[in-house]
Protein backbone atom coordinates (compact mmCIF):
# COMPACT_ATOMS: atom_id res chain seq x y z
CA UNK A 1 0.00 0.00 0.00
CA UNK A 2 1.46 3.37 -1.24
CA UNK A 3 2.02 5.70 1.54
CA UNK A 4 0.19 8.92 1.96
CA UNK A 5 1.82 12.07 0.23
CA UNK A 6 1.60 15.44 1.67
CA UNK A 7 2.67 18.33 -0.30
CA UNK A 8 4.54 20.70 2.29
CA UNK A 9 6.00 24.04 1.87
CA UNK A 10 8.43 25.77 4.39
CA UNK A 11 8.24 29.51 4.48
CA UNK A 12 11.89 31.08 6.23
CA UNK A 13 12.25 35.10 6.76
CA UNK A 14 15.77 35.68 7.49
CA UNK A 15 17.96 38.42 7.93
CA UNK A 16 18.65 38.81 4.05
CA UNK A 17 16.53 36.94 1.80
CA UNK A 18 12.76 34.97 2.39
CA UNK A 19 12.94 31.09 0.92
CA UNK A 20 9.98 28.60 -0.05
CA UNK A 21 10.63 25.10 -0.48
CA UNK A 22 7.71 23.17 -1.70
CA UNK A 23 8.32 19.06 -1.27
CA UNK A 24 6.02 15.73 -1.09
CA UNK A 25 6.81 14.51 2.38
CA UNK A 26 5.72 10.64 2.84
CA UNK A 27 6.95 8.86 -0.14
CA UNK A 28 9.63 6.81 0.64
CA UNK A 29 10.17 8.57 4.38
CA UNK A 30 12.17 11.14 2.28
CA UNK A 31 11.34 14.68 1.50
CA UNK A 32 11.18 15.37 -2.28
CA UNK A 33 12.03 18.82 -3.45
CA UNK A 34 9.35 19.81 -6.07
CA UNK A 35 9.92 23.84 -5.88
CA UNK A 36 12.22 26.43 -4.44
CA UNK A 37 12.07 30.31 -4.43
CA UNK A 38 14.11 32.66 -2.80
CA UNK A 39 13.65 36.72 -3.05
CA UNK A 40 16.65 39.05 -1.56
CA UNK A 41 15.04 41.37 0.69
CA UNK A 42 17.49 43.27 3.33
CA UNK A 43 15.18 42.90 6.71
CA UNK A 44 18.27 42.49 8.61
CA UNK A 45 20.22 45.77 7.57
CA UNK A 46 16.75 47.46 9.06
CA UNK A 47 16.40 45.78 12.31
CA UNK A 48 20.52 46.05 13.21
CA UNK A 49 20.17 50.34 11.85
CA UNK A 50 17.21 51.32 12.95
CA UNK A 51 15.78 48.27 15.48
CA UNK A 52 12.53 48.20 13.60
CA UNK A 53 11.23 47.15 10.03
CA UNK A 54 10.42 49.97 7.77
CA UNK A 55 7.02 50.79 6.22
CA UNK A 56 8.99 49.97 2.45
CA UNK A 57 10.48 46.51 3.44
CA UNK A 58 7.00 45.18 5.32
CA UNK A 59 5.10 46.44 1.89
CA UNK A 60 8.20 44.67 -0.14
CA UNK A 61 7.87 41.58 2.59
CA UNK A 62 4.04 41.31 2.35
CA UNK A 63 4.05 41.65 -1.41
CA UNK A 64 6.68 38.50 -1.89
CA UNK A 65 4.61 36.10 0.76
CA UNK A 66 1.49 37.42 -1.48
CA UNK A 67 3.44 35.63 -4.35
CA UNK A 68 4.50 32.77 -2.00
CA UNK A 69 1.03 32.24 -1.26
CA UNK A 70 -0.51 32.45 -4.95
CA UNK A 71 2.22 29.72 -5.80
CA UNK A 72 1.32 27.54 -3.22
CA UNK A 73 -2.12 27.33 -3.66
CA UNK A 74 -1.07 26.45 -7.68
CA UNK A 75 0.66 23.50 -6.30
CA UNK A 76 -2.23 22.60 -3.90
CA UNK A 77 -0.20 22.71 -0.66
CA UNK A 78 -1.60 20.70 1.87
CA UNK A 79 0.44 22.34 4.94
CA UNK A 80 2.60 24.83 5.13
CA UNK A 81 4.83 26.37 8.57
CA UNK A 82 6.26 30.05 8.38
CA UNK A 83 8.66 30.77 10.35
CA UNK A 84 11.06 34.07 11.11
CA UNK A 85 15.19 34.19 12.34
CA UNK A 86 15.65 35.24 15.89
CA UNK A 87 17.34 38.55 14.63
CA UNK A 88 13.18 39.76 14.24
CA UNK A 89 12.63 39.55 18.15
CA UNK A 90 14.96 42.83 18.06
CA UNK A 91 12.45 44.78 15.98
CA UNK A 92 10.19 46.94 17.91
CA UNK A 93 7.77 46.70 15.59
CA UNK A 94 7.34 43.06 15.46
CA UNK A 95 4.36 42.19 16.52
CA UNK A 96 2.51 45.12 14.26
CA UNK A 97 4.97 43.40 11.50
CA UNK A 98 3.43 39.85 11.99
CA UNK A 99 -0.21 41.37 12.43
CA UNK A 100 0.58 43.27 8.85
CA UNK A 101 1.89 39.51 7.13
CA UNK A 102 -1.47 37.96 8.76
CA UNK A 103 -3.97 40.61 7.09
CA UNK A 104 -2.42 40.95 4.02
CA UNK A 105 -1.53 37.06 3.14
CA UNK A 106 -3.19 34.97 5.50
CA UNK A 107 -0.20 33.78 6.92
CA UNK A 108 0.81 33.40 10.43
CA UNK A 109 4.32 33.45 11.20
CA UNK A 110 6.66 32.53 14.38
CA UNK A 111 9.85 34.12 15.30
CA UNK A 112 12.35 31.07 16.25
CA UNK A 113 14.80 31.62 18.97
CA UNK A 114 17.80 31.00 18.24
CA UNK A 115 17.57 27.74 20.26
CA UNK A 116 14.45 26.67 17.64
CA UNK A 117 15.95 27.97 14.49
CA UNK A 118 19.62 26.32 15.19
CA UNK A 119 18.08 23.09 16.06
CA UNK A 120 15.54 23.32 13.12
CA UNK A 121 18.91 23.61 11.30
CA UNK A 122 20.26 20.64 12.74
CA UNK A 123 17.78 18.20 12.81
CA UNK A 124 17.95 18.22 9.04
CA UNK A 125 21.66 17.48 8.91
CA UNK A 126 21.49 15.02 11.90
CA UNK A 127 19.08 13.03 9.98
CA UNK A 128 21.24 12.51 7.10
CA UNK A 129 22.92 8.78 7.42
CA UNK A 130 26.63 10.20 7.22
CA UNK A 131 26.29 12.02 9.79
CA UNK A 132 26.59 9.92 12.68
CA UNK A 133 30.03 8.39 10.81
CA UNK A 134 31.20 12.22 10.60
CA UNK A 135 30.65 13.21 14.21
CA UNK A 136 31.91 9.85 15.40
CA UNK A 137 35.40 10.83 13.91
CA UNK A 138 35.19 14.22 16.24
CA UNK A 139 33.81 17.21 14.54
CA UNK A 140 32.10 20.68 14.39
CA UNK A 141 29.14 21.69 13.16
CA UNK A 142 29.08 25.17 12.54
CA UNK A 143 26.11 26.95 11.64
CA UNK A 144 26.57 30.13 10.18
CA UNK A 145 23.86 32.83 9.85
CA UNK A 146 23.38 36.29 8.88
CA UNK A 147 23.47 37.89 12.60
CA UNK A 148 25.31 35.20 14.40
CA UNK A 149 27.36 31.73 13.81
CA UNK A 150 27.24 28.61 16.40
CA UNK A 151 29.22 25.83 17.23
CA UNK A 152 28.84 22.36 18.20
CA UNK A 153 30.94 20.31 18.96
CA UNK A 154 30.90 16.29 18.85
CA UNK A 155 33.92 13.86 20.71
CA UNK A 156 33.21 10.23 19.81
CA UNK A 157 29.51 11.21 18.07
CA UNK A 158 28.58 13.19 21.22
CA UNK A 159 27.94 16.44 22.44
CA UNK A 160 30.17 18.20 23.79
CA UNK A 161 29.41 22.07 23.97
CA UNK A 162 27.23 24.63 21.69
CA UNK A 163 28.59 28.01 21.75
CA UNK A 164 26.67 31.01 20.59
CA UNK A 165 29.05 33.63 18.81
CA UNK A 166 28.11 36.92 17.66
CA UNK A 167 29.24 36.94 14.31
CA UNK A 168 26.92 36.74 11.34
CA UNK A 169 27.21 37.89 7.53
CA UNK A 170 24.94 40.51 7.57
CA UNK A 171 26.10 41.87 11.16
CA UNK A 172 29.38 41.85 10.06
CA UNK A 173 28.34 43.92 6.80
CA UNK A 174 26.69 45.96 9.20
CA UNK A 175 29.27 46.63 12.23
CA UNK A 176 32.24 47.71 9.95
CA UNK A 177 30.20 49.41 7.16
CA UNK A 178 32.53 52.20 8.13
CA UNK A 179 35.17 50.85 6.27
CA UNK A 180 33.29 49.38 3.38
CA UNK A 181 34.32 52.84 1.51
CA UNK A 182 38.15 52.41 2.05
CA UNK A 183 40.12 50.36 0.46
CA UNK A 184 39.10 46.74 -0.13
CA UNK A 185 42.15 45.39 1.51
CA UNK A 186 41.73 47.69 4.88
CA UNK A 187 37.95 46.18 5.02
CA UNK A 188 38.83 42.46 4.80
CA UNK A 189 41.20 42.83 7.40
CA UNK A 190 38.97 44.77 10.08
CA UNK A 191 36.44 41.58 8.71
CA UNK A 192 39.19 39.31 9.86
CA UNK A 193 40.87 40.57 12.79
CA UNK A 194 37.15 41.07 14.68
CA UNK A 195 36.28 37.12 13.32
CA UNK A 196 40.06 36.41 14.67
CA UNK A 197 39.53 37.57 18.20
CA UNK A 198 36.06 36.01 18.78
CA UNK A 199 37.52 32.49 17.62
CA UNK A 200 40.50 33.22 19.77
CA UNK A 201 38.05 33.03 22.14
CA UNK A 202 36.24 29.67 21.66
CA UNK A 203 39.73 28.02 20.82
CA UNK A 204 41.52 29.28 24.05
CA UNK A 205 38.18 28.12 26.37
CA UNK A 206 36.65 24.91 24.42
CA UNK A 207 39.54 23.70 21.91
CA UNK A 208 42.48 23.41 24.85
CA UNK A 209 43.82 19.47 24.29
CA UNK A 210 40.98 19.09 21.47
CA UNK A 211 41.02 18.38 18.12
CA UNK A 212 38.86 17.73 15.36
CA UNK A 213 38.70 15.88 12.03
CA UNK A 214 35.68 17.10 10.31
CA UNK A 215 33.76 20.46 9.49
CA UNK A 216 29.71 20.13 9.01
CA UNK A 217 29.35 23.32 7.37
CA UNK A 218 25.60 24.30 7.37
CA UNK A 219 23.66 28.25 6.93
CA UNK A 220 22.11 28.50 3.49
CA UNK A 221 24.14 31.70 2.29
CA UNK A 222 27.04 30.60 3.43
CA UNK A 223 26.84 26.73 2.42
CA UNK A 224 25.45 27.65 -0.93
CA UNK A 225 28.29 29.77 -1.65
CA UNK A 226 30.78 27.51 -0.60
CA UNK A 227 29.36 25.20 -2.74
CA UNK A 228 30.20 27.63 -5.60
CA UNK A 229 33.37 27.69 -4.21
CA UNK A 230 33.93 23.93 -4.70
CA UNK A 231 31.61 23.93 -7.88
CA UNK A 232 29.66 21.31 -6.22
CA UNK A 233 25.54 21.60 -6.22
CA UNK A 234 24.91 18.90 -3.97
CA UNK A 235 26.37 16.94 -0.72
CA UNK A 236 30.31 18.31 -0.82
CA UNK A 237 33.22 16.77 0.92
CA UNK A 238 36.72 17.87 0.41
CA UNK A 239 40.21 17.67 2.04
CA UNK A 240 41.02 21.31 4.34
CA UNK A 241 43.58 21.90 3.12
CA UNK A 242 42.52 21.96 -0.54
CA UNK A 243 39.56 24.34 0.54
CA UNK A 244 41.66 26.35 2.40
CA UNK A 245 44.36 27.01 -0.53
CA UNK A 246 41.53 27.46 -2.80
CA UNK A 247 39.79 30.09 -0.04
CA UNK A 248 43.60 32.10 0.35
CA UNK A 249 43.50 32.95 -3.24
CA UNK A 250 39.95 33.68 -3.84
CA UNK A 251 40.08 36.35 -0.67
CA UNK A 252 42.91 38.12 -2.43
CA UNK A 253 40.59 38.91 -5.43
CA UNK A 254 38.52 42.36 -6.02
CA UNK A 255 34.83 41.47 -5.56
CA UNK A 256 35.05 41.62 -9.15
CA UNK A 257 36.60 38.96 -9.80
CA UNK A 258 35.51 36.92 -7.28
CA UNK A 259 31.60 36.97 -8.92
CA UNK A 260 33.58 36.11 -12.02
CA UNK A 261 35.46 33.49 -10.33
CA UNK A 262 32.35 31.89 -8.83
CA UNK A 263 29.85 32.55 -11.86
CA UNK A 264 27.96 35.05 -9.46
CA UNK A 265 25.34 37.30 -11.23
CA UNK A 266 24.07 39.80 -9.11
CA UNK A 267 27.40 41.53 -8.31
CA UNK A 268 25.44 44.06 -6.13
CA UNK A 269 25.63 41.55 -3.31
CA UNK A 270 27.23 43.22 -0.38
CA UNK A 271 27.64 39.73 1.77
CA UNK A 272 30.04 38.31 -0.83
CA UNK A 273 33.35 39.48 1.02
CA UNK A 274 31.94 39.04 4.55
CA UNK A 275 30.56 35.21 4.25
CA UNK A 276 34.03 34.27 2.66
CA UNK A 277 36.13 35.64 5.14
CA UNK A 278 34.20 34.76 7.79
CA UNK A 279 33.93 31.30 6.45
CA UNK A 280 37.65 31.55 6.00
CA UNK A 281 38.63 32.57 9.11
CA UNK A 282 36.64 29.95 11.16
CA UNK A 283 38.16 27.16 9.17
CA UNK A 284 41.29 27.87 9.85
CA UNK A 285 40.73 28.31 13.55
CA UNK A 286 39.24 24.95 13.88
CA UNK A 287 42.35 23.35 12.15
CA UNK A 288 39.87 20.39 10.85
CA UNK A 289 41.09 17.68 8.09
CA UNK A 290 37.76 17.69 5.95
CA UNK A 291 34.72 20.38 5.41
CA UNK A 292 31.69 18.44 4.60
CA UNK A 293 28.81 20.47 3.09
CA UNK A 294 25.63 18.74 3.40
CA UNK A 295 23.17 20.93 1.07
CA UNK A 296 21.14 20.90 4.08
CA UNK A 297 19.20 24.65 5.04
CA UNK A 298 16.68 25.48 7.10
CA UNK A 299 13.79 25.07 5.04
CA UNK A 300 14.45 21.18 5.24
CA UNK A 301 14.46 21.17 8.49
CA UNK A 302 11.42 23.10 8.58
CA UNK A 303 10.08 20.22 6.84
CA UNK A 304 11.90 17.42 8.70
CA UNK A 305 10.28 19.00 11.77
CA UNK A 306 6.31 18.40 10.50
CA UNK A 307 7.15 15.50 8.80
CA UNK A 308 8.68 13.88 12.27
CA UNK A 309 5.86 15.66 14.54
CA UNK A 310 3.26 14.47 11.97
CA UNK A 311 4.33 10.91 12.34
CA UNK A 312 5.50 10.84 8.60
CA UNK A 313 8.96 10.33 9.81
CA UNK A 314 10.64 8.62 12.56
CA UNK A 315 14.31 10.24 13.23
CA UNK A 316 17.60 7.83 12.67
CA UNK A 317 19.25 10.36 15.15
CA UNK A 318 19.04 10.00 18.89
CA UNK A 319 18.43 14.16 19.83
CA UNK A 320 17.38 13.60 23.25
CA UNK A 321 21.06 11.74 23.63
CA UNK A 322 22.83 15.19 22.57
CA UNK A 323 20.67 16.82 25.19
CA UNK A 324 21.67 14.82 28.11
CA UNK A 325 25.77 14.36 27.12
CA UNK A 326 25.52 18.54 26.35
CA UNK A 327 24.45 18.61 29.86
CA UNK A 328 26.92 15.68 31.17
CA UNK A 329 29.97 18.00 30.03
CA UNK A 330 28.17 21.13 31.45
CA UNK A 331 28.17 19.64 34.72
CA UNK A 332 32.11 18.96 34.73
CA UNK A 333 32.93 21.73 32.77
CA UNK A 334 31.43 23.85 36.14
CA UNK A 335 32.90 20.06 38.21
CA UNK A 336 29.68 19.37 39.40
CA UNK A 337 29.06 15.77 37.90
CA UNK A 338 29.49 14.21 41.66
CA UNK A 339 28.49 11.06 42.90
CA UNK A 340 25.75 13.01 44.37
CA UNK A 341 24.72 14.40 40.83
CA UNK A 342 24.81 11.10 39.85
CA UNK A 343 22.50 9.34 42.58
CA UNK A 344 20.47 12.64 41.95
CA UNK A 345 19.78 11.08 38.67
CA UNK A 346 18.42 7.93 39.21
CA UNK A 347 16.11 8.93 42.31
CA UNK A 348 14.74 11.50 39.84
CA UNK A 349 14.24 8.55 37.56
CA UNK A 350 12.31 6.87 39.80
CA UNK A 351 10.36 9.37 41.29
CA UNK A 352 9.09 10.85 38.10
CA UNK A 353 8.02 7.58 36.69
CA UNK A 354 5.79 7.03 40.02
CA UNK A 355 4.46 10.66 39.62
CA UNK A 356 4.46 10.51 35.50
CA UNK A 357 0.86 9.57 35.02
CA UNK A 358 -0.61 11.12 38.43
CA UNK A 359 1.09 14.31 37.60
CA UNK A 360 -0.54 14.07 34.10
CA UNK A 361 3.24 14.35 33.10
CA UNK A 362 4.79 13.78 29.36
CA UNK A 363 8.54 12.01 28.36
CA UNK A 364 9.86 15.31 27.35
CA UNK A 365 9.29 16.74 30.79
CA UNK A 366 11.10 13.45 32.34
CA UNK A 367 13.95 14.35 29.87
CA UNK A 368 14.32 18.10 31.11
CA UNK A 369 13.94 16.45 34.66
CA UNK A 370 17.26 14.60 33.72
CA UNK A 371 18.85 17.61 32.66
CA UNK A 372 18.14 19.48 35.63
CA UNK A 373 19.50 16.85 37.88
CA UNK A 374 22.41 16.78 36.17
CA UNK A 375 22.71 21.10 36.61
CA UNK A 376 21.38 21.44 39.58
CA UNK A 377 24.68 21.92 41.53
CA UNK A 378 26.20 24.11 39.03
CA UNK A 379 26.06 27.39 40.66
CA UNK A 380 28.45 25.90 43.34
CA UNK A 381 31.12 26.53 40.57
CA UNK A 382 30.92 30.24 41.39
CA UNK A 383 29.44 31.06 44.62
CA UNK A 384 28.07 28.47 47.31
CA UNK A 385 26.20 31.06 49.02
CA UNK A 386 23.99 31.97 45.71
CA UNK A 387 24.43 28.89 44.20
CA UNK A 388 20.94 28.83 43.17
CA UNK A 389 20.93 32.43 41.50
CA UNK A 390 24.53 31.41 39.73
CA UNK A 391 22.74 27.93 38.33
CA UNK A 392 19.99 29.96 36.92
CA UNK A 393 22.57 32.34 35.01
CA UNK A 394 24.82 29.74 33.95
CA UNK A 395 22.12 27.67 32.70
CA UNK A 396 20.36 30.69 30.94
CA UNK A 397 23.66 31.47 29.31
CA UNK A 398 24.21 28.13 27.43
CA UNK A 399 23.17 26.74 23.91
CA UNK A 400 21.99 23.56 24.84
CA UNK A 401 21.16 21.65 21.00
CA UNK A 402 18.02 20.25 20.86
CA UNK A 403 16.22 22.31 23.68
CA UNK A 404 14.33 25.28 23.24
CA UNK A 405 14.57 28.84 24.91
CA UNK A 406 11.24 28.17 26.68
CA UNK A 407 12.68 24.83 28.09
CA UNK A 408 15.81 25.78 28.70
CA UNK A 409 13.89 28.69 31.40
CA UNK A 410 11.91 25.36 32.84
CA UNK A 411 15.11 23.45 33.36
CA UNK A 412 16.98 26.53 34.90
CA UNK A 413 13.55 28.02 36.94
CA UNK A 414 13.74 24.10 38.59
CA UNK A 415 16.96 24.42 39.77
CA UNK A 416 16.69 27.66 41.22
CA UNK A 417 13.17 26.81 42.92
CA UNK A 418 14.39 23.49 43.98
CA UNK A 419 16.03 25.64 46.50
CA UNK A 420 14.04 29.19 47.03
CA UNK A 421 10.81 29.63 47.56
CA UNK A 422 9.01 29.79 44.02
CA UNK A 423 6.95 33.12 43.20
CA UNK A 424 3.74 33.37 42.06
CA UNK A 425 2.81 32.70 38.19
CA UNK A 426 2.51 36.46 37.71
CA UNK A 427 6.21 37.10 39.23
CA UNK A 428 6.87 34.61 36.38
CA UNK A 429 4.80 35.46 33.25
CA UNK A 430 7.77 37.67 31.59
CA UNK A 431 9.36 34.04 31.43
CA UNK A 432 6.90 31.05 31.67
CA UNK A 433 4.13 30.40 30.25
CA UNK A 434 1.39 28.89 32.76
CA UNK A 435 2.20 25.38 31.13
CA UNK A 436 5.74 26.16 32.17
CA UNK A 437 5.12 27.37 35.18
CA UNK A 438 3.75 24.19 36.21
CA UNK A 439 6.23 22.33 34.74
CA UNK A 440 8.51 24.41 36.63
CA UNK A 441 6.51 23.59 39.73
CA UNK A 442 6.49 19.68 39.16
CA UNK A 443 10.15 19.35 38.72
CA UNK A 444 11.31 21.59 41.65
CA UNK A 445 9.64 19.18 43.48
CA UNK A 446 11.26 16.38 42.35
CA UNK A 447 14.21 17.40 43.25
CA UNK A 448 13.75 18.90 46.42
CA UNK A 449 12.68 15.58 47.34
CA UNK A 450 15.70 13.73 46.00
CA UNK A 451 18.12 16.60 47.38
CA UNK A 452 16.74 15.43 50.96
CA UNK A 453 17.15 11.63 50.05
CA UNK A 454 21.27 12.68 49.46
CA UNK A 455 21.26 15.12 51.92
CA UNK A 456 24.56 14.68 53.54
CA UNK A 457 25.96 13.57 49.89
CA UNK A 458 27.13 10.33 51.13
CA UNK A 459 24.65 8.24 48.93
CA UNK A 460 23.74 6.02 52.11
CA UNK A 461 20.31 4.89 50.03
CA UNK A 462 21.53 2.11 48.17
CA UNK A 463 17.78 0.66 46.86
CA UNK A 464 15.01 3.46 46.37
CA UNK A 465 11.36 2.45 44.67
CA UNK A 466 8.69 4.88 44.56
CA UNK A 467 4.67 4.09 44.19
CA UNK A 468 1.73 6.05 44.44
CA UNK A 469 -1.00 4.84 46.93
CA UNK A 470 -4.12 6.60 47.08
CA UNK A 471 -3.26 10.14 47.90
CA UNK A 472 0.47 8.91 49.13
CA UNK A 473 3.94 8.77 47.49
CA UNK A 474 5.28 5.72 49.23
CA UNK A 475 9.56 5.79 48.87
CA UNK A 476 10.80 3.09 50.33
CA UNK A 477 14.85 3.04 50.46
CA UNK A 478 17.26 0.20 52.04
CA UNK A 479 20.30 1.97 53.58
CA UNK A 480 23.45 0.41 55.34
CA UNK A 481 23.93 3.64 57.07
CA UNK A 482 21.76 5.77 59.32
CA UNK A 483 19.99 7.85 57.37
CA UNK A 484 18.06 10.51 60.47
CA UNK A 485 18.99 13.51 58.78
CA UNK A 486 17.75 12.40 54.91
CA UNK A 487 14.21 11.28 56.65
CA UNK A 488 13.90 14.82 58.84
CA UNK A 489 14.57 16.65 55.84
CA UNK A 490 12.32 15.15 53.36
CA UNK A 491 9.68 15.43 55.77
CA UNK A 492 10.30 18.57 55.85
CA UNK A 493 9.26 18.76 51.95
CA UNK A 494 5.84 17.08 52.38
CA UNK A 495 3.65 19.95 52.68
CA UNK A 496 5.27 21.65 49.81
CA UNK A 497 5.48 18.77 47.16
CA UNK A 498 1.32 18.03 48.29
CA UNK A 499 0.49 21.57 47.70
CA UNK A 500 1.64 20.70 43.94
CA UNK A 501 0.56 17.14 43.47
CA UNK A 502 -2.03 16.47 46.47
CA UNK A 503 -0.24 13.65 46.97
CA UNK A 504 1.56 13.40 50.57
CA UNK A 505 5.07 11.95 49.82
CA UNK A 506 5.72 9.38 52.98
CA UNK A 507 9.63 7.69 53.33
CA UNK A 508 10.16 4.06 54.37
CA UNK A 509 12.50 2.66 55.36
CA UNK A 510 13.91 -1.21 54.90
CA UNK A 511 16.66 -2.65 57.09
CA UNK A 512 19.16 -3.83 54.98
CA UNK A 513 21.12 -6.99 56.71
Amino acid sequence: MASKITTFAAIYIGTYEISMKICELGSEKKIKKVDLLRRRIDIGRDVLQIGAVSADTTDELCDILSEFVTIMEGYRVSACRAFAGPFLQDAANRLFLLGQIKTRTGLSVTILSNSEQRFISYRAVASLPAFDKYTAEGAAVVDIGGASLQITLFDNGEVVTTQHLILGTVRLREKLSVFSGETLSNYKQQICELVDKEMEVFQSMYMQKRSIKNIILIGDYCANLMKRVLKKKDDAVVSMESFQKYLNKLSSYDKDRIFEELGLIDETDSLIIPALLLVKQTMEALDADFVWIPGTSISDGIAYDYAQKSKLFSSRHDFDADVKTAAINMAKRYESYSPHVKAQIKICDELFDALRKPGGMTKREKLLTEVASLLHDCGKYVSSVTAADCSYEIIMASEIIGLTHQEREIIACSVKYNVQDMPQFEELADKLTEEAYLTVGKISQILRLANALDRSHQQKIKDLKAAVKGRQLIVTVSATEDIGLEKMIFESKADAFERIYSIRPMIKEKRML
